[in-house]
Formats: structure tokens, sequence, C-alpha cells
């Protein structure tokens, strides 16, 4: 079936080309306009200056020079392109994507930044555990591609699946992006000994009503204040509703949730901890 999308990606292949590099704060990042989750980071770039503009903000307050950030489901690198720039000059980027074909433009993406020394890309899935896994791909758009659902024109690559327990290195204090379709709770559940070894972590995750269950919530509720991440025109460009229950959740079919553990987070993203 043919979209706006297609219409616009056809539009902009014949007057840019295939390819594009736009910046994006201190860094940037290089698009393959043949690829249509590109053409989509393209068009959110021109209408909002930014990918997912309230993750965008969120996460530009949330880091700092010399932290960690992980990127589950990096894709070609938009959010690791800008943490790159965000942490440096001692920090580090530790980057999951599973997909062969759009891990080489994450890797190409590194090193459009120069970021080869700060920035670890992994052609792996993170998961529960370390085991082999399928990664089914929709023919349409490349950036849709899951361990636990496809449609019968999916592509199939055989995958690694990790724990992030099993390869990320200690850490103080780190923030953690996860956008795994349908991956989140396995993916939560395999970083529990990281979790309880960092004394300060922000995560980021995806709640998408098709894969979201109530033992999702309680997976992150036991060990974070949650907090709905939402559009704002004003003042930081996002805003955090405090969530108490998934029912809180209920009319909502996807959104990115915000975990904080430890004040430093709360106090970057403006959220009033106890005394």
């Amino acid at each position: 079936m043919i979209t706006w999308f297609h219409l616009y990606q056809a539009k902009l292949l014949s007057s840019v080309g295939p390819s594009l590099v736009v910046p994006l704060s201190e860094g940037k990042l290089d698009l393959d306009l043949r690829q249509m989750r590109d053409v989509r980071t393209y068009w959110a770039l021109r209408r909002d200056g930014s990918y997912e503009p309230e993750t965008t903000a969120l996460l530009g307050d949330l880091l700092r020079p010399g932290e960690l950030f992980v990127d589950v489901g990096a894709n070609s690198g938009y959010f690791t392109a800008l943490a790159q720039s965000w942490v440096r000059p001692n920090g580090r980027v530790v980057a999951f994507e599973p997909n062969p074909e759009v891990f080489r433009r994450l890797q190409a993406n590194v090193r459009l930044n120069s970021a080869e020394g700060l920035v670890s890309t992994r052609c792996e899935a993170a998961g529960e555990k370390r085991s082999e896994g399928v990664l089914r791909v929709e023919r349409f758009e490349d950036g849709w591609g899951s361990l636990v659902s496809g449609s019968p024109s999916s592509r199939e690559f055989a995958v690694q699946v990790v724990s992030l327990d099993g390869v990320l290195p200690a850490s103080r204090a780190a923030v953690v992006k996860i956008d795994v379709e349908g991956s989140e709770l396995a993916v939560i559940r395999g970083m529990s000994n990281f979790l309880r070894s960092t004394e300060d972590m922000a995560v980021i995750v995806e709640w998408n009503r098709q894969f979201a269950s109530q033992q999702m919530w309680e997976a992150l509720s036991n060990s974070f204040s949650l907090f709905q991440v939402t559009r704002s025109d004003a003042g930081r460009g996002y805003g955090l509703r405090s969530l108490r229950a998934p029912q809180d959740l209920r009319r909502v079919l996807n959104t990115n949730l915000l975990g904080i553990k430890g004040p430093i987070y709360a106090s970057r993203a403006g959220i009033a901890t106890k005394a």
C-alpha cells in the first residue's frame, strides 16, 4: 500500500539523493533516505527540530559529561549520536542493534562523529539471558524489528541475545533507553544485577499496549519511581506525569515511561523528592 510517507520518500530521493547528513546538537547523523525509518527521522527533524522531541529534551537534561548511556534498540544511531556529544570527553555509550543491516548504519554514524573510542556498538539483542533468537523485521520499515512478533511478510535474521548484566561495565550512575518492540520485560529482567549495583539510574522505556503487562509494570515499579513522558510546548520541552498503577495508562496506546532511582536524575528532570 502506498502511503503519504512513500510519496514523501520519492520526493526526497529525487531532490536530495539517497543520503543526507544532518546536524544534531554537537554531533551529526547520516540518514539513508532509501530506508523508511530514516525518512521518518528526517521528517520529524524538519517538523519539530528533533526526533521524539520530548524524549530528546529529557535525555538532554539527564546526561552529563563522564556518564554512561545505554541505547537498547539503537537503530541507526539518532540517540547514540546525541548522547556521545553530551557525555564527552570521558563518558561512555553502549549501543545495541541486532539488525545487521541497520547495525552497519549505526557503525557508520559512530565513525562520522569520530566517537569510536567513546561508543561501543554491539550487533546483539538485549534480553533476559544469553541465547539465540530470531529478529523479525518488517519489509516496509527496517526500524521495526521484534523478537516476539512479526507479520507474514517479515524478513528474519538469526541474532545473538545477551543480558545487560553480562556485558555492561560497572557504573555509579547510568541512563538506559529501551525500545525493543515487545522485549522490554526481558531486557529489564536481564539487568537486575546492574540495577542493584548502580546508585543512580534513569531508564526510559517504551510502554506499548500491545506488549505491556502487569509483570512489566511490577518489574519497573519495584525499582523505580515511574512517570509518563508527555509533550510540552513550554519550559523543558517535555512533561512528566506521575504514575501509581498500570491503570493510569489504560487509555494510552503507546508512550515512553521514565523510571528514576536515586536523587541525581530526579533533580535533573525537575522531580521533587522527599527530604
